[in-house]
């Protein structure tokens, strides 16, 4: 059983601690953190200036220009302000051979695949430009 005495010690030993508590909160008060995420070093070079993650694919911002297809391949052609770069896609599963590979790095890794004998015809001309340009906002 308690006693009196003891009782009266345990709500003394409660407010005791209730009180260091609130005085120890109000000394020391946490820090507003500015909640800046922390990347990895290259991620923040790809920052849009609206602050959105620049996108993963290689073709981001290139106007396709034409497919070529055959039992074998598929491969996407795309604009670039210098020349035509070619994507190659295994025609069966859809497999990633090959990113905007030059003509001549076609030729070299994928001989089966005639870039210099195919025929391009356009109905009229087309002036290639990017679709963006970051470095201008």
């Amino acid at each position: 059983m308690s006693t009196p005495r003891l009782r009266l010690q345990r709500v003394l030993t409660i407010l005791a601690c209730g009180v260091a508590f609130i005085a120890m909160a109000s000394v020391f008060v946490p820090f507003d953190s500015q909640g800046v995420p922390s990347f990895p070093p290259d991620a923040e070079n790809d920052v849009h200036p609206e602050g959105e993650f620049a996108s993963v694919d290689p073709h981001d911002g290139l106007a396709r220009i034409g497919t070529l297809e055959d039992s074998c391949y598929l491969v996407k052609i795309y604009a670039t302000a210098r020349e035509p770069r070619y994507s190659i896609y295994d025609r069966i599963d859809g497999r990633e051979l090959g990113v905007l590979l030059s003509e001549e790095q076609v030729s070299e890794w994928f001989p089966e695949i005639p870039l210099r004998d195919a025929e391009f015809e356009a109905p009229k001309k087309y002036m290639l430009v990017p679709l963006h340009d970051h470095r201008h906002p």
